[in-house]
């Protein structure tokens, strides 16, 4: 009888003993997947760390590329813009200049003929008329240059706004392809201006008698051709105010700027 209690205690304690050595090991084997877990953990931290400063560092070059991209055809636009408007002028100016000695040369021609006028007052009037209608051109002329300068000025304006709409990738199809047109319609008035700077109104008087007739003759030829160039300007100055109403239909046009600080949200924090 003693003998059989003292196997079931051997045998109790021995099993006691294997639970006991498994509890260690089951308990050695959690923690070292615990600390297997954290190494992955911050493992994983640090290289979603790495990996969102190499996009946001791309991102920035991205942006700096854009923004210096966007200065240096502004800065192109504008020398551009000046280059023609200078070439522009002195195409004019070169043009007047061969004109005043035709003109010059045709007056005297006009005040020989009047000679024979016995009406000294009708021969001042058609001398003065002369004048006038070669003065009215010239001027004229300066007035739509300068009208076309400020068309233009408005026009790139629209452009910076495009420009800066088009980096922060707003759709700006439609205002690009109306202001094309405006820029056409610009270049279209300015050869206008240009030919009608070239032209020169002479008074041909046949008889004393018809004077006023011929006269009148000039001035309407005149008035006509301005008209004209008028017109061309008046369109010119109606595309680009097409052209700004069709940038103006674009969300948020008004509120985008061009900057190097590009809207980067910050790393947030993992969690375990």
């Amino acid at each position: 009888m003693l003998k059989k209690i003292s196997v079931v205690l051997f045998l109790f304690a021995l099993g006691f003993s294997v639970q006991a050595q498994t509890r260690e090991v089951r308990k050695e084997a959690v923690n070292t997947m615990r600390q297997e877990g954290k190494a992955e953990i911050k493992d994983v931290r640090v290289n979603a760390k790495e990996e969102l400063q190499d996009i946001q560092t791309n991102i920035r070059e991205q942006v700096r590329g854009a923004v210096d991209a966007f200065r240096q055809k502004r800065d192109e636009a504008k020398e551009s813009i000046q280059q023609k408007r200078e070439e522009f002028r002195n195409k004019i100016d070169a043009k007047r200049a061969e004109l005043k000695e035709s003109i010059e040369k045709k007056r005297e021609d006009l005040k020989k003929r009047l000679a024979k006028f016995k009406d000294e007052r009708k021969k001042q009037a058609v001398e003065k008329i002369y004048d006038q209608v070669n003065e009215l051109n010239e001027r004229m002329g300066k007035h739509f240059t300068e009208v076309l300068e400020h068309v233009e000025d408005v026009l790139d304006r629209v452009v910076s706004r495009m420009e800066k709409a088009s980096v922060n990738n707003l759709d700006v199809l439609a205002a690009r392809a109306a202001i094309t047109n405006a820029e056409k319609a610009i270049k279209t008035a300015r050869d206008a201006v240009s030919a009608q700077a070239a032209k020169q109104y002479t008074v041909t008087v046949n008889t004393e008698s018809t004077a006023k007739t011929d006269v009148g003759k000039v001035r309407k030829s005149l008035n006509d051709d301005l008209k004209a160039v008028r017109e061309k300007v008046s369109l010119a100055r109606e595309a680009v105010r097409k052209a700004a109403t069709e940038l103006a239909k674009v969300p948020k046009v008004d509120e985008v700027e061009v900057t190097e600080t590009p809207a980067v949200a910050p790393a947030a924090a993992p969690t375990q």
